[in-house]
């Protein structure tokens, strides 16, 4: 389960519905369950945030919610690259794990080329 404090701790990241191709080939994986559709299941990879911005991707896995009165949870019910591996392919795919990269890169620029630069 993910959990955090002031913005630090793990998330789930680029959470999506599955794709048609991915339900296709993993869905012989799946456990059999009648209340469940095939938009019911998502994907998403846990990752170490800061300040809500994953940091390093953890593991990826397939889930569904239950909902309970007020309360839901997920339950994970498949692995796409192994129990605790990272699925590399949804994790390109996911314009939020770029995010920190980029601000990265600016904070660089911004605080040790830039200072050169200036008259």
């Amino acid at each position: 389960m993910t959990s955090t404090v002031n913005g630090i701790g793990t998330h789930l990241s680029g959470e999506r519905k599955l794709t048609d191709e991915e339900f296709n080939k993993w869905s012989e994986n799946f456990p059999y369950n009648p209340n469940i559709t095939k938009d019911d299941y998502r994907i998403a990879t846990e990752s170490f945030v800061i300040l809500l911005i994953p940091i390093i991707p953890l593991k990826t896995f397939v889930y569904y919610y239950i909902k309970r009165g007020f309360q839901s949870h997920y339950r994970i019910i498949f692995h796409p690259a192994g129990e605790g591996k990272i699925y590399w392919e949804h994790v390109k795919k996911g314009w939020v794990f770029y995010i920190a990269p980029i601000l990265i890169a600016i904070l660089v620029f911004y605080f040790y080329i830039l200072p050169y630069f200036k008259l």
